[in-house]
């Protein structure tokens, strides 16, 4: 319970509690002087049993003042029942955030592990040679090879699918058994964000998190692995979480022949505290006029 609650609550209980007992001592002090006045102790009998009369009267009352101060009393009640409703409410909704993140680092740590499993070697033919490299280096040394074999290709449907092909030839082919878990795993990390019980704001903050994981080379290589029969899944939350927002400079040429399967909101990022709405790819993968076609080009 945060201060402001707790003071409130504690201002209530001492209202409750204070004017009631104002009322009871006020009544004590003045009311047994008021009493014998009142009863005029030398008067007739007939004057002392009217004023026995007249002071039960007001003790009936100070009974309806009592009914009061229990109807106030309930209500109270009411109030610090419901304060500790939204307090069990707070509590559960922060053990729920607790159990999340514990997954979603945990998650972290795994797709950190497979990022370091990536080993690039350099083109031996060059001049100079190309240097091998490993990790997140080795994704974007991967990424560079896809955009420097496609050149400055148009945005067309045959340009998209000679990327596509590019990426399954040159990067997923090359290590098949390091990149299908390390999509899978990333998958894994923004399908837990999306179906959480935390808030839009709070899910793109967690998301931003991820992203921070994700280099820049490796952008481009998620943008392709989308539009592989295996990677289809993955569109509604590249495109929910705007994951291709940073595509890196040397690869947003590539970005008209990607819009033919991405959604434009694909690389805007999510709006200012609101999710972008989840939907189903713009192909399903048994439509897929991407899927099949790389795939034959590969295979060529």
């Amino acid at each position: 319970m945060d201060t402001g609650r707790h003071w409130t609550l504690w201002r209530m209980i001492r209202w409750a509690i204070g004017i009631p007992c104002a009322v009871w001592l006020s009544w004590a002090w003045f009311g047994v002087p008021f009493f014998h006045a009142f009863l005029k102790p030398n008067g007739t009998s007939a004057e002392v049993a009217t004023a026995l009369t007249q002071f039960g009267q007001m003790g009936d009352a100070f009974a309806g003042v009592t009914a009061l101060f229990a109807a106030i009393a309930g209500g109270l009640l009411v109030v610090v029942a419901s304060l500790q409703h939204a307090q069990l409410l707070e509590a559960r909704a922060a053990l729920q955030q607790q159990q999340f993140e514990g997954l979603f680092f945990r998650l972290l740590d795994l797709l950190h592990d497979l990022t370091e499993r990536f080993h690039f070697v350099g083109d031996r033919q060059r001049d100079p040679p190309g240097e091998d490299r490993d990790g997140s280096a080795a994704l974007d040394a991967f990424a560079g090879r896809i955009m420097d074999k496609w050149g400055k290709g148009e945005g067309t449907d045959a340009e998209l699918r000679r990327l596509v092909a590019l990426f399954l030839s040159n990067a997923h082919g090359t290590a098949p058994s390091h990149f299908d878990p390390y999509f899978r795993m990333l998958y894994e990390v923004f399908k837990h964000i999306a179906e959480s019980s935390l808030t839009d704001r709070q899910k793109i903050q967690y998301a931003n998190i991820a992203r921070g994981q994700i280099g820049d080379g490796t952008v481009l290589l998620l943008a392709l692995n989308g539009l592989t029969e295996d990677g289809y899944n993955f569109v509604k939350f590249i495109e929910g979480f705007g994951l291709l927002e940073h595509l890196p400079a040397d690869c947003r040429h590539a970005w008209p022949a990607l819009k033919h399967g991405y959604r434009e909101r694909a690389r805007k990022g999510p709006a200012e505290g609101k999710l972008g709405r989840l939907a189903e790819p713009k192909y399903a993968p048994e439509k897929s006029k991407f899927a099949e076609a790389a795939t034959q080009e590969a295979a060529y």
